[in-house]
């Protein structure tokens, strides 16, 4: 890797890139994923890139990808305000973001925890499904799918005007869908709803979230 040579050679402390290989993890930096652009045909890679930066031990990494989702400003009634305009992305578009900031905010204590057990090197953020079910060969190739901590397992869409999918759910546990609350058994790929304001995501039986 040239850009671990060079560093090396130069002793320098910081390096901006913006790809990663498995040993990524031996030199600090910044690594960015901001030339992934807002299109449904490079969701893909930038979701498999952001799998190969876990992996590689790299616990947070720099993305941006159009306007930010989620913005912490309130008005003065209290009322959640975003950074985007309702008149620059359509009333359902809209209703969408506000429905997953809500979303955010309801996932707040677990993602507290989380950012413990990140911190003091007991679990990463996110990861691919083949670090939790290695055993299953089937999560081997699935670059999109991941893990968001140990309990949920969240299976973006990312099929322009999809509104249904079928994740797969890894085998050796049981499934919940977050949304629904039915259960499902580990290694199959049930079809489910994906409506533009509401994700696959799934919860591991036996998880306190």
């Amino acid at each position: 890797n040239l850009g671990l040579l060079a560093q090396r050679r130069a002793k320098t402390d910081d390096m901006k890139a913006r790809g990663i290989n498995l040993y990524g993890h031996r030199v600090d930096g910044l690594t960015s994923t901001d030339d992934i652009r807002a299109k449904w045909s490079e969701r893909p890679e930038g979701d498999e890139t952001e799998m190969t930066l876990k992996v590689a031990g790299r616990l947070t990494a720099k993305r941006v990808m159009g306007k930010s989702l989620f913005a912490n400003v309130k008005d003065q009634a209290g009322t959640i305000q975003l950074y985007v305009q309702k008149n620059e992305v359509g009333d359902e578009n809209y209703e969408a973001l506000k429905k997953a900031i809500k979303l955010r905010y309801r996932l707040m204590p677990y993602v507290y925890s989380l950012s413990h057990d990140v911190a003091v090197g007991r679990a990463s953020f996110l990861r691919p499904l083949s670090a939790d079910f290695p055993v299953d060969r089937k999560t081997w190739d699935l670059g999109t799918e991941f893990m968001f901590g140990r309990a949920f397992l969240v299976a973006p869409v990312l099929e322009k005007g999809a509104r249904t999918a079928k994740p797969y759910l890894p085998a050796g546990a049981g499934w919940w869908d977050y949304r629904t609350g039915r259960k499902y058994a580990g290694g199959t790929s049930p079809e489910v709803d994906a409506p533009l304001d509401s994700m696959p995501v799934f919860v591991r039986a036996g998880s306190v979230v």
